[in-house]
Protein backbone atom coordinates (compact mmCIF):
# COMPACT_ATOMS: atom_id res chain seq x y z
CA UNK A 1 0.00 0.00 0.00
CA UNK A 2 1.47 3.71 -0.72
CA UNK A 3 2.00 5.66 1.58
CA UNK A 4 0.80 9.74 1.30
CA UNK A 5 4.11 10.53 0.01
CA UNK A 6 4.36 7.85 -2.55
CA UNK A 7 0.67 8.69 -3.44
CA UNK A 8 1.11 12.53 -3.68
CA UNK A 9 4.14 11.69 -5.56
CA UNK A 10 2.71 9.60 -8.08
CA UNK A 11 -0.40 11.94 -8.74
CA UNK A 12 2.13 14.00 -9.31
CA UNK A 13 4.13 12.34 -12.19
CA UNK A 14 0.57 11.21 -14.06
CA UNK A 15 -0.66 14.84 -14.22
CA UNK A 16 2.64 16.12 -15.43
CA UNK A 17 2.72 13.20 -18.00
CA UNK A 18 -0.79 14.20 -18.49
CA UNK A 19 0.22 17.95 -19.44
CA UNK A 20 2.84 16.28 -22.19
CA UNK A 21 0.32 14.82 -24.39
CA UNK A 22 -0.73 15.71 -27.40
CA UNK A 23 -4.30 17.65 -27.51
CA UNK A 24 -7.10 15.41 -28.26
CA UNK A 25 -10.39 15.68 -30.21
CA UNK A 26 -13.25 16.61 -28.51
CA UNK A 27 -14.70 13.37 -26.48
CA UNK A 28 -18.00 12.23 -27.96
CA UNK A 29 -21.44 12.45 -25.84
CA UNK A 30 -21.78 9.78 -23.67
CA UNK A 31 -24.72 7.41 -24.38
CA UNK A 32 -28.12 8.15 -23.09
CA UNK A 33 -29.29 5.10 -21.93
CA UNK A 34 -26.62 3.56 -19.58
CA UNK A 35 -25.33 0.17 -20.05
CA UNK A 36 -26.83 -2.68 -18.36
CA UNK A 37 -24.58 -5.28 -16.44
CA UNK A 38 -24.97 -8.99 -17.15
CA UNK A 39 -23.91 -11.71 -15.10
CA UNK A 40 -24.66 -15.95 -14.92
CA UNK A 41 -23.14 -17.98 -12.06
CA UNK A 42 -23.37 -21.63 -11.93
CA UNK A 43 -22.77 -24.11 -8.89
CA UNK A 44 -22.36 -28.37 -9.39
CA UNK A 45 -23.26 -29.14 -5.68
CA UNK A 46 -22.39 -32.59 -6.05
CA UNK A 47 -18.69 -31.92 -7.35
CA UNK A 48 -17.98 -28.52 -6.00
CA UNK A 49 -17.28 -26.93 -9.49
CA UNK A 50 -18.26 -22.92 -9.59
CA UNK A 51 -18.44 -21.06 -12.51
CA UNK A 52 -19.17 -17.44 -12.96
CA UNK A 53 -18.88 -14.90 -16.41
CA UNK A 54 -19.58 -11.21 -16.27
CA UNK A 55 -20.32 -8.60 -18.67
CA UNK A 56 -19.63 -5.54 -16.65
CA UNK A 57 -19.56 -1.53 -17.24
CA UNK A 58 -15.68 -0.27 -18.13
CA UNK A 59 -14.44 2.73 -16.23
CA UNK A 60 -15.52 6.17 -16.34
CA UNK A 61 -14.28 9.40 -18.15
CA UNK A 62 -13.74 12.84 -16.87
CA UNK A 63 -14.29 15.65 -18.97
CA UNK A 64 -13.20 19.11 -17.57
CA UNK A 65 -11.54 19.93 -14.46
CA UNK A 66 -14.63 19.47 -12.13
CA UNK A 67 -17.14 17.33 -13.80
CA UNK A 68 -17.34 13.29 -14.02
CA UNK A 69 -19.45 11.07 -16.01
CA UNK A 70 -19.69 7.49 -16.97
CA UNK A 71 -20.17 7.15 -20.56
CA UNK A 72 -20.22 3.32 -20.32
CA UNK A 73 -19.08 3.00 -23.85
CA UNK A 74 -16.39 -0.05 -22.95
CA UNK A 75 -17.59 -3.01 -21.24
CA UNK A 76 -15.44 -5.37 -19.34
CA UNK A 77 -14.95 -9.60 -19.40
CA UNK A 78 -14.83 -11.14 -16.50
CA UNK A 79 -14.81 -14.74 -15.68
CA UNK A 80 -13.73 -17.08 -12.94
CA UNK A 81 -13.86 -21.11 -12.14
CA UNK A 82 -13.05 -22.68 -9.06
CA UNK A 83 -13.28 -25.66 -7.31
CA UNK A 84 -14.59 -26.22 -3.42
CA UNK A 85 -13.95 -29.91 -1.37
CA UNK A 86 -14.97 -29.09 2.21
CA UNK A 87 -13.42 -26.29 3.61
CA UNK A 88 -11.14 -26.47 1.08
CA UNK A 89 -10.87 -23.81 -2.30
CA UNK A 90 -8.84 -23.39 -5.21
CA UNK A 91 -9.48 -21.59 -8.05
CA UNK A 92 -8.61 -19.65 -11.54
CA UNK A 93 -10.04 -15.82 -13.11
CA UNK A 94 -9.50 -13.49 -15.40
CA UNK A 95 -10.45 -9.71 -16.35
CA UNK A 96 -10.38 -8.45 -19.60
CA UNK A 97 -11.26 -4.73 -20.20
CA UNK A 98 -10.70 -1.47 -21.30
CA UNK A 99 -10.31 2.17 -19.61
CA UNK A 100 -11.16 5.54 -20.91
CA UNK A 101 -9.85 8.59 -19.53
CA UNK A 102 -10.89 11.83 -21.27
CA UNK A 103 -9.50 15.37 -19.64
CA UNK A 104 -10.07 18.77 -20.98
CA UNK A 105 -7.03 18.71 -23.71
CA UNK A 106 -6.31 14.75 -23.68
CA UNK A 107 -7.50 11.45 -24.30
CA UNK A 108 -6.55 8.19 -24.39
CA UNK A 109 -7.64 4.18 -23.63
CA UNK A 110 -5.73 1.46 -22.11
CA UNK A 111 -6.60 -2.25 -22.87
CA UNK A 112 -5.86 -4.75 -20.21
CA UNK A 113 -6.01 -7.68 -18.98
CA UNK A 114 -5.46 -9.63 -15.63
CA UNK A 115 -5.07 -13.65 -15.18
CA UNK A 116 -4.57 -15.20 -11.75
CA UNK A 117 -5.35 -18.23 -9.40
CA UNK A 118 -6.47 -18.26 -5.97
CA UNK A 119 -7.00 -20.58 -2.93
CA UNK A 120 -8.35 -20.19 0.48
CA UNK A 121 -7.49 -23.42 2.73
CA UNK A 122 -8.88 -23.68 6.28
CA UNK A 123 -6.37 -26.49 8.24
CA UNK A 124 -5.52 -27.66 11.87
CA UNK A 125 -8.06 -28.81 14.42
CA UNK A 126 -11.48 -27.01 14.86
CA UNK A 127 -11.87 -24.76 17.59
CA UNK A 128 -15.69 -23.70 18.43
CA UNK A 129 -17.07 -20.11 19.06
CA UNK A 130 -19.77 -19.55 20.80
CA UNK A 131 -21.27 -22.71 18.92
CA UNK A 132 -19.91 -22.62 15.78
CA UNK A 133 -16.50 -24.39 14.76
CA UNK A 134 -13.88 -22.87 13.07
CA UNK A 135 -10.90 -23.73 11.72
CA UNK A 136 -7.86 -22.96 14.27
CA UNK A 137 -5.74 -22.03 10.99
CA UNK A 138 -6.95 -20.40 7.68
CA UNK A 139 -4.53 -19.50 4.70
CA UNK A 140 -5.54 -18.08 1.41
CA UNK A 141 -4.22 -15.44 -1.18
CA UNK A 142 -3.64 -15.34 -4.85
CA UNK A 143 -1.28 -14.76 -7.74
CA UNK A 144 -2.03 -12.49 -10.43
CA UNK A 145 -0.25 -11.39 -13.75
CA UNK A 146 -1.11 -8.11 -15.41
CA UNK A 147 -0.91 -6.30 -18.77
CA UNK A 148 -1.47 -2.62 -19.32
CA UNK A 149 -0.72 -1.61 -23.40
CA UNK A 150 -1.21 2.29 -22.04
CA UNK A 151 -1.33 2.63 -18.54
CA UNK A 152 -1.33 6.48 -18.20
CA UNK A 153 -4.22 6.47 -20.77
CA UNK A 154 -2.10 8.79 -22.44
CA UNK A 155 -3.44 10.61 -26.03
CA UNK A 156 -0.14 9.35 -27.72
CA UNK A 157 0.15 5.35 -26.67
CA UNK A 158 2.62 5.22 -24.11
CA UNK A 159 5.40 2.08 -23.37
CA UNK A 160 3.21 -1.56 -22.58
CA UNK A 161 3.74 -2.74 -19.10
CA UNK A 162 3.92 -5.83 -17.91
CA UNK A 163 3.02 -6.90 -14.11
CA UNK A 164 2.67 -9.39 -11.73
CA UNK A 165 2.18 -9.84 -8.00
CA UNK A 166 -0.13 -11.17 -4.96
CA UNK A 167 -0.64 -11.74 -1.31
CA UNK A 168 -0.46 -14.56 0.60
CA UNK A 169 -2.09 -14.45 4.19
CA UNK A 170 -2.40 -16.86 7.78
CA UNK A 171 -4.97 -16.37 10.41
CA UNK A 172 -4.04 -18.53 13.51
CA UNK A 173 -6.74 -18.96 15.72
CA UNK A 174 -5.04 -18.37 19.36
CA UNK A 175 -7.43 -18.88 21.72
CA UNK A 176 -11.98 -18.18 20.98
CA UNK A 177 -11.00 -14.87 21.40
CA UNK A 178 -7.73 -13.95 19.59
CA UNK A 179 -6.46 -13.70 16.48
CA UNK A 180 -2.24 -13.70 15.25
CA UNK A 181 -2.08 -12.62 11.14
CA UNK A 182 0.65 -12.54 9.10
CA UNK A 183 0.71 -11.73 5.48
CA UNK A 184 2.96 -10.94 2.79
CA UNK A 185 2.49 -8.57 -0.76
CA UNK A 186 4.74 -8.55 -3.34
CA UNK A 187 4.37 -6.63 -6.89
CA UNK A 188 6.65 -6.91 -9.94
CA UNK A 189 7.73 -5.56 -12.82
CA UNK A 190 10.68 -5.26 -15.18
CA UNK A 191 9.19 -2.63 -17.82
CA UNK A 192 8.60 -0.83 -14.54
CA UNK A 193 10.84 -1.41 -11.68
CA UNK A 194 9.11 1.50 -9.75
CA UNK A 195 6.08 -0.44 -9.00
CA UNK A 196 7.50 -3.26 -7.23
CA UNK A 197 6.10 -3.55 -3.81
CA UNK A 198 7.28 -5.99 -1.24
CA UNK A 199 5.99 -5.75 2.57
CA UNK A 200 5.17 -8.26 5.38
CA UNK A 201 2.62 -7.48 7.76
CA UNK A 202 1.85 -9.17 10.92
CA UNK A 203 -0.82 -8.38 13.72
CA UNK A 204 -2.52 -9.56 16.82
CA UNK A 205 -6.51 -9.26 17.15
CA UNK A 206 -8.58 -9.74 20.58
CA UNK A 207 -12.21 -9.67 20.53
CA UNK A 208 -13.43 -7.60 23.74
CA UNK A 209 -17.05 -8.73 22.55
CA UNK A 210 -18.24 -9.93 19.24
CA UNK A 211 -18.93 -6.40 17.83
CA UNK A 212 -15.64 -5.19 19.72
CA UNK A 213 -12.21 -5.67 18.59
CA UNK A 214 -8.92 -4.22 19.56
CA UNK A 215 -5.62 -5.08 18.25
CA UNK A 216 -1.68 -3.95 16.89
CA UNK A 217 -0.46 -4.24 13.13
CA UNK A 218 3.03 -3.77 11.78
CA UNK A 219 3.88 -3.28 7.81
CA UNK A 220 7.36 -3.82 7.05
CA UNK A 221 8.44 -2.73 3.23
CA UNK A 222 10.89 -4.63 2.26
CA UNK A 223 11.97 -1.83 0.08
CA UNK A 224 15.34 -0.13 0.33
CA UNK A 225 14.17 3.23 1.91
CA UNK A 226 10.66 1.65 2.41
CA UNK A 227 8.43 3.03 5.05
CA UNK A 228 7.35 0.64 8.25
CA UNK A 229 4.11 1.91 10.19
CA UNK A 230 2.50 0.67 12.74
CA UNK A 231 -1.12 0.83 14.46
CA UNK A 232 -3.47 0.80 17.23
CA UNK A 233 -6.56 -0.71 15.84
CA UNK A 234 -10.01 -0.27 17.75
CA UNK A 235 -12.91 -1.63 15.49
CA UNK A 236 -16.46 -1.87 16.67
CA UNK A 237 -20.06 -2.82 14.83
CA UNK A 238 -23.20 -1.10 16.37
Amino acid sequence: MLNDEESRQLTEKVEAAFQKAAPAPEAPAPAELPGIPVAATSYDRREGWFYQAALVNGSGTTRGTDVQRQDNRHKDVFARVARARGNQRVGAFGYWGKSTLVGATTAGVNDFRRMGVDFNLSLGEPVEIEGVRNSRLNLFGLAAWGNDDNPLGLATLAAEVDHWGGFVEADYLLTPRSLAVLRHDWVRSDDTPELERSAFTGGYSYYVRRNLKIGIEGTFDLRTGGTDTFNLIVDTVF
